[in-house]
């Protein structure tokens, strides 16, 4: 499982990166919406180690619905602001009136559609990159945790 969820993090780190030098928050944010559920991931089996088959479905059962990992983790004290942070990065990965608005701006009654994905002017794209921070530490931490927690 650590495997697994070390190689998803580093492909969901890079991926979000790449999006943000192309300037793509579909991408960029929705690559950082799972990296939040990686970590969530890791919370869950730090502080349920002995249901590793389970989050799995490796004991027979099918594995964990995310549902009830981000769930898990919305009500952790040591994740905070997840369930603020994951319903905002919700808005641009589900086709809501954030993300189909994105690519588009209105002022002195006038609009404009780009055609291309882009950041809206604003702290979008900051946002981005402090989420991106900060979900790349959590999921370093909850790595190491878990290594302890099984007494690697």
């Amino acid at each position: 499982m650590l495997g697994g969820l070390i190689n998803r993090g580093i492909g969901l780190h890079e991926g979000a990166i790449a999006a943000l030098e192309t300037d793509n928050p579909f991408s960029a944010f929705t690559l950082i919406r799972s990296l939040a559920e990686n970590a969530a991931s890791l919370l869950y089996a730090v502080e349920h180690p002995t249901k590793i088959e389970r989050i799995l479905g490796l004991d027979g059962s099918r594995a964990m619905a995310i549902g009830k990992i981000t769930s898990y983790a919305n009500r952790s004290e040591r994740f905070g602001a997840f369930q603020l942070v994951y319903s905002q990065l919700s808005e641009y990965a589900h086709p809501l009136s954030k993300s189909i608005t994105a690519s588009a701006s209105m002022d002195d009654e006038k609009f404009r559609w780009w055609g291309t994905p882009a950041f809206r002017p604003g702290n979008d794209f900051l946002m981005a990159c402090v989420w991106l921070i900060e979900l790349a530490g959590a999921n370093a931490d909850l790595i190491v945790d878990f290594a302890n927690v099984q007494g690697w």
